[in-house]
């Protein structure tokens, strides 16, 4: 996959998973870096997490919506 993949947290809700970091030294975005991001809103808010592994960061904001 790419940098980018939007998913769902439920069937209505759909969030974007972002993947890697910026590279400074080479000023580039790039996905080997392993880091991971999950951004959601409800409302007026909106969420992000930071973290290396998919399925925790998804249970986690999924957590958020009951």
């Amino acid at each position: 996959p790419g940098a980018v993949e939007e998913i769902y947290l439920d069937s209505d809700l759909a969030a974007v998973l972002i993947r890697g970091g910026w590279d400074a030294d080479h000023k580039v975005w790039s996905t080997e870096y392993g880091q991971l991001r999950l951004r959601w809103s409800v409302g007026d808010l909106t969420y992000e997490l930071m973290g290396i592994d998919q399925e925790q960061l998804i249970e986690i904001a999924t957590s958020t919506l009951e």
